[in-house]
């Protein structure tokens, strides 16, 4: 008998010995652990006995197993109990048998991983699978697709201890207004869209909400698909220092500007903000980056259309498909995700009669507001006397949200620098007044 099938027979051995084992092995270990058929069975079968309160004694677990169509020899049983000295080591062996699991799990892993790039696959999402694979294993998420009324309320439970304890099951966009409407943030594994049509600010907004929540100490992937590093420092600098972001882009300023970018790059390059060096990701490369984060606390794609999928025949297939995959990924990795997408130009005769976006009219499918947690519509109106230095008046939408209300945050805009601040008593009402 090898090491590991010793170790699984040890902790069926106590079992049978000691009942007062059970606990013990149920807490520690789950059926993905056990390698041999038989294991998994007594396994299931004593989860089964446990959760109904049920006497658990190899009889029982004998007529339990094969009530499920399974057969578990009496010598089978004997031989457990005999290998197995003193059900009192119960714990260690568990530890054992998890860790063979681990390595058995792994080995598979790393070999279907080999296989793959011997047969040419794709490099990036091979490793991508594997580091989900590896990731599933050392959580066991692996283990079980089912979980009983008691243990969701139990994984519940722990959860509101977590959150009493401090820790916040969002992320905090740093706009006290939008976040108050959210019902505090964007939730932890929820999948969040910001559309717009081009031009009106949606990645201005996105990198300054990125900008804020890492301020907070949460570091943030953004993936630009659309503009590049470059463009990206320049707004950032243009928000910090009030210059405008063309000028710094282009290489338009005097010393005393110089002075101010040289001071608030260095600021900024503090903030623990990741971004893509590469123009084009696939899903695939985005969850790869993602995982390579550290305490990544939200994850921004600007945008959703620009997502490279080769699967699908219509770009109907391909957004729908990504959308999906965007949701699964927010869930796997435990953050929210805000990815940017267009609204169609139906929306551009809504500006004209002076009316906001709607749902409708995000483009290419209807999965994204399906599979969202929540959407986002960003509109902005301007004055027509409205000086150049004057701000833009800018509406934040959230017209769907999966976990509290929805409503209107009302912000300023400062098109020279791209600046973008909470409207305050103070400002103008009239920038207002096209919206109802």
């Amino acid at each position: 008998m090898n090491d590991e099938l010793l170790a699984e027979t040890s902790v069926l051995g106590s079992i049978f010995i000691d009942p007062n084992a059970v606990p013990i092995v149920l807490e520690k270990l789950t059926e993905f652990d056990f390698q041999s058929d038989t294991g998994k069975a007594v396994f299931r079968a004593v989860q089964a006995m446990y959760k109904d309160g049920a006497t658990i004694d190899p009889v029982t677990i004998q007529k339990k197993v094969a009530e499920k169509g399974a057969n578990i020899p009496s010598t089978y049983l004997l031989h457990a109990m005999e290998v197995t000295l003193t059900a009192a080591n119960v714990e260690a062996y568990c530890e054992v048998l998890s860790a063979d699991a681990k390595r058995r799990h792994l080995i598979t892993v790393t070999e279907e991983a080999s296989t793959a790039l011997i047969n040419r696959e794709d490099p990036l999402a091979v490793s991508s699978k594997l580091m989900s694979d590896i990731e599933k294993i050392n959580n066991k998420e692996e283990a079980s697709s089912m979980v009983s009324s008691t243990e969701a309320m139990l994984e519940f439970l722990d959860y509101r201890d977590r959150v009493e304890s401090g820790e916040e099951p969002y992320v905090r966009t740093g706009y006290n207004k939008l976040d108050e409407t959210l019902g505090g943030g964007l939730v932890n594994e929820g999948f969040y869209i910001l559309a717009a049509r081009p031009g009106v600010g949606k990645t201005t907004l996105a990198l300054q909400i990125a900008e804020k929540v890492a301020l907070r100490g949460g570091s943030v992937l953004f993936v630009s698909l659309e503009m590049s590093l470059q463009q990206l420092s320049s707004k950032r600098l243009a928000v910090d220092t009030g210059i405008p972001s063309n000028r710094i882009l282009l290489g338009n300023i005097d010393e005393k500007d110089y002075e101010l970018i040289a001071e608030a790059s260095s600021r900024l390059s503090k903030n623990p903000l990741t971004f893509n060096r590469k123009p084009g990701a696939t899903m695939e490369d985005i969850a790869f980056m993602a995982r390579q984060v550290k305490n990544c606390k939200l994850l921004v794609i600007d945008y959703l259309g620009l997502i490279q999928n080769k699967s699908g025949k219509s770009i109907y297939e391909k957004v729908t498909m990504t959308s999906n995959a965007l949701k699964q990924l927010a869930r796997s990795l435990g953050i929210p995700i805000l990815c940017l997408a267009q609204l169609s130009r139906s929306n551009e005769q809504r500006t004209k009669k002076m009316q906001e976006p709607q749902l409708t009219d995000l483009r290419d499918s209807g999965a994204i507001e399906q599979d969202a947690d929540g959407v986002l519509l960003l509109n902005s109106f301007k004055d027509e006397d409205a000086g150049q230095n004057d701000p833009v008046s800018l509406v934040c939408n959230l017209a769907k949200n999966r976990h509290g209300a929805t409503g209107r945050t009302k912000m300023n805009m400062y098109p020279v620098n791209g600046r973008i601040r909470p409207l305050y008593p103070k400002e103008r009402a009239s920038d207002f007044k096209a919206v109802k």
